[in-house]
């Protein structure tokens, strides 16, 4: 005791906050989107609310462009653009009413 990471308890904390403030995560409806051989996208939708989950399972970077801004539930920022890490997830919040198509662009970057 008294050794813990506190990078992975400060994460878990930021997730566990996020998934008990947003009601949709509760109940919520769930759409897959996108999925190919790293990457899945599904949405979750509640009452005009909506959430995308992007996961990432592989070892590439990739970088998410829209048309207009959204929220990363774990961090709080507020952007047009996320990154999503290798080996990662993301939780953007959209504003009522848009709909997932407002990401048109989504590049790949390798690690070197």
């Amino acid at each position: 005791w008294g050794k813990e990471d506190t990078e992975i308890l400060d994460f878990y904390r930021a997730i566990t906050k996020a998934r008990r403030e947003e009601k949709i995560f509760a109940d919520g409806t769930v759409s897959f989107v996108y999925a190919d051989a790293d990457i899945l996208c599904y949405e979750r939708r509640r009452r005009g609310e909506m959430v995308v989950v992007l996961i990432n399972r592989g070892h590439d970077i990739y970088e998410f462009h829209a048309d207009c801004k959204g929220k990363d539930l774990v961090s709080g920022a507020e952007s047009r653009e996320f990154m999503l890490g290798a080996e990662s997830f993301i939780w953007i919040k959209l504003p009522d009413g848009v709909d997932y198509n407002v990401f048109v662009t989504i590049q790949k970057n390798k690690i070197k």
